[in-house]
């Protein structure tokens, strides 16, 4: 027989149902104020209400904070990256790279086209050259920004340098402002994507270099694997009694483009821009241009990028600047 005690609290008799069915009570009050008070199945027995145990989440007031159960970028396998917090984010440059609000770039949305159009660029480092841009997302390499931390030693590198090797050139932006800005004699650019070569040929084209013999552009990866696709710095037929310019930005794979180049790079002079991607990898290309006799400096992320961020793909991303001591 079902009744209610005082607590008002349903309580089933077990001679309600089988004898291997135990009693079950529900709270039915629909609108609680407090938790209820729990009762123990001891003290239940003791006053003759066996097997009162009231359910403990019904009437319990749930947190309205806001959590997330999965990380940012995806859910991690395990553990996340060292140097991360639990969504996959660097705890220190995270808010420098990507931000959610950006009111310049939803004001920029309403007012320039969509599209990839020739622009003469006309401040900053590629001042000058005509590129073909889409100006939705490259607004910052129009007006200079992009990378601008960068700017000064490369144009010290362009000052000095003989030869150029461009891992990971892209649209072919910085091998356009060597041929323009230095006496470069001769620059290998590297960009697998086939997209990306497509444009750089028509930014030659733009400016007028398409014909030119100072410049080798491959398809081919770089680093220490022995195949028809990839191809190490060793192998390259530079000067080498000249001043050199190595950059590499090549996503993740930056230690071992440079053990590609380990006679290269350990008996020559070699200015080295490195666009690292991740902590751990930075410490490794440090270590490794520090033992090969290099003094290594960490370009950090402006401090104005908390207003203009590069909204870059990656939580950790900042340069190595290395020179032989």
């Amino acid at each position: 027989m079902n009744t209610f005690n005082a607590r008002g609290l349903l309580h089933c008799s077990p001679d309600d149902g089988p004898p291997w069915q135990p009693s079950i009570t529900h709270e039915v009050r629909r609108r609680p104020r407090s938790p209820p008070t729990s009762v123990h199945a001891s003290r239940g027995r003791a006053t003759g209400q066996a097997g009162i145990v009231p359910a403990p989440i019904f009437g319990r007031k749930l947190s309205r904070k806001k959590t997330r159960s999965t990380p940012l970028h995806g859910k991690w396998p395990s553990a996340p990256p060292p140097g991360c917090n639990s969504f996959g984010q660097d705890r220190t440059h995270m808010a420098v790279n990507k931000i959610s609000i950006r009111p310049i770039s939803h004001v920029k949305q309403l007012f320039v086209r969509k599209g990839r159009r020739p622009h003469k660029v006309p401040c900053g480092l590629f001042r000058g050259l005509t590129l073909l841009l889409d100006l939705q997302t490259q607004t910052q390499l129009y007006l200079g920004l992009w990378e601008r931390e960068t700017h000064k030693y490369i144009k010290e590198a362009a000052r000095t340098c003989e030869w150029v090797v461009d891992v990971g050139a892209g649209k072919g932006e910085l091998c356009l402002y060597f041929l323009k800005s230095s006496k470069a004699a001769r620059i290998w650019a590297f960009e697998p994507q086939t997209a990306e070569t497509d444009i750089f040929w028509r930014n030659l084209a733009l400016n007028g270099e398409q014909d030119t013999a100072r410049i080798t552009i491959s398809n081919k990866f770089v680093g220490t694997k022995m195949d028809s696709n990839h191809i190490q710095l060793d192998s390259l037929q530079v000067e080498t009694n000249n001043l050199g310019f190595l950059k590499i930005d090549v996503d993740g794979k930056e230690v071992d483009v440079l053990k590609s180049g380990e006679l290269l790079l350990s008996h020559n002079q070699v200015c080295v821009l490195v666009e690292t991607h991740s902590r751990q990898l930075e410490e490794e290309c440090v270590d490794l241009l520090t033992l090969w006799g290099y003094t290594v400096l960490i370009v950090k992320n402006a401090w104005w990028r908390f207003i203009i961020p590069e909204q870059r793909p990656c939580p950790h991303n900042r340069w190595l600047w290395a020179r032989r001591a």
